[in-house]
């Protein structure tokens, strides 16, 4: 397996590889000398995939899934000669198993990638980073270590996993060596906001090879809703875009829809991306009308409101958003490379009188709870919509009768949906 552990076992502290796969701290360790970071699953909520074409996106991580990295010092010998291990999970990273059976049955579930090669790309390339930048503290080489990661992150249905990994890693190396709240190490690292996912991004495209845009580095390193513009001036002459956060609070109810197992994920998109760098004009015009979907949410929620009839406003606009911001996508990409699973997840929404589009490549859709919509369709009572001046606790209960109804429609096709929980 690519990215497989090594370890050098010295012989005066023996070990069992298959152990690593159990690895955590030494009870006896002091809870401040261990490091865990953390980084949120990404949700595309408008402009996406204007992001790889110099567009404008927004997006929110949640915290109904994430991933996470602990590293701890190895107090063992050959820690203090410099020793790291990164330990292989033990269901992503798996290379023992009770039989054949189990061993296929792993491999469909979970691929053939794991994790372990996310760090080891990431470690080679920030040590050199922090090295010429002259940032590494001194004593970086003695100081051996453990890290183990994991992942809530479904896989393979455009949540940002493999980024959600890399940015928890780094983060928890920067704390481990004492640059995490630095804020002029950072900068000089060109790990600041703006140099923080170019240097995610880049390990992922220069190391792995993996076909990766900012998007979801930047909203997952700043956490949050942001707001994104990837005007090609600015790219191509910093390697970043203009970032601005939004309030979580302005944002209307919402929810995730994805296949428990994805299998139709769609085609490759090659095609459009080489009409576009041809010029081609329709899909030039085409990217430009989703990046100014992007552009009209970021003015939309700017701030939040306090009436439950203005947020279900605001939440049908949205839908009507997002049904557009699909609807260019579709006749852009077109039904074969969209995928029929994914195509389903969105009719199901538009049937109950919601409205959704894919928060990445495909494999999951985020949608709005239009509970005024959805009480046009019939799927929610009438009179559960707030009236004018409502307490925001009407639409939380509108909202919450929504989610239910979109649950039931989604689990009767073998879906699984859930209310999403933005971070701040």
């Amino acid at each position: 397996m690519s990215g497989a552990t090594v370890v050098d076992v010295a012989e005066d502290d023996p070990a069992e590889p298959l152990s690593l796969h159990a690895a955590r701290p030494p009870a006896a360790m002091d809870p401040a000398d261990v490091v865990t970071a953390e980084a949120f699953a990404r949700v595309g909520l408008m402009g996406n995939p204007s992001d790889g074409f110099f567009g404008r996106t927004v997006a929110a991580t949640i915290s109904n899934f994430k991933a996470s990295v602990t590293v701890w010092p190895d107090r063992s010998p050959a820690g203090a000669r410099g020793r790291v291990t990164l330990a292989p999970h033990p269901v992503f990273d798996a290379a023992v198993f009770a039989n054949v059976a189990q061993a296929s049955a792993v491999a469909a579930r979970e691929g053939y990638s794991g994790g372990t090669r996310l760090l080891s790309a990431c470690l080679h390339r920030l040590y050199r980073l922090l090295s010429e930048r002259g940032v590494l503290p001194a004593d970086a080489a003695s100081r051996g270590f453990v890290a183990k990661w994991h992942t809530t992150i479904p896989r393979q249905v455009g949540l940002a996993g493999s980024s959600a990994i890399l940015t928890a890693f780094v983060r928890a190396m920067l704390a481990f060596w004492g640059l995490a709240g630095r804020p002029e190490l950072l900068e000089k690292a060109g790990l600041g906001p703006e140099g923080g996912p170019s240097f995610v991004l880049a390990v992922e495209t220069e190391e792995l090879g993996i076909s990766a845009g900012l998007q979801d580095r930047v909203a997952q390193w700043w956490g949050g809703v942001v707001a994104m513009d990837f005007a090609r001036e600015r790219v191509e002459a910093s390697g970043a875009g203009v970032y601005r956060p939004l309030p979580v609070a302005a944002l209307p109810g919402l929810f995730l829809a994805y296949a428990p197992d994805p299998s139709d994920s769609g085609r490759i998109h090659a095609p459009v991306r080489q009409r576009w760098l041809e010029g081609d004009a329709v899909v030039t015009r085409g990217m430009s009308d989703i990046a100014a979907c992007a552009a009209e949410v970021e003015g939309m929620l700017d701030g939040p409101v306090d009436d439950g009839a203005a947020m279900a406003e605001r939440g049908h606009s949205l839908a009507e958003l997002m049904s557009r911001n699909f609807g260019l996508r579709r006749s852009l990409f077109g039904d074969a490379s969209l995928g029929r699973a994914n195509l389903r997840m969105v009719e199901i929404a538009v049937e109950t009188g919601a409205a959704a589009k894919f928060p990445g490549s495909g494999g999951a859709v985020v949608g709005v709870v239009d509970v005024v919509g959805m009480a046009a369709a019939g799927s929610l009572a009438a009179d559960a919509v707030p009236g004018k001046g409502s307490p925001m606790s009407d639409y939380e209960l509108a909202v919450a009768a929504g989610a239910e109804a979109l649950r039931r429609a989604y689990a009767a096709e073998g879906f699984v949906c859930v209310m999403l929980r933005p971070t701040a």
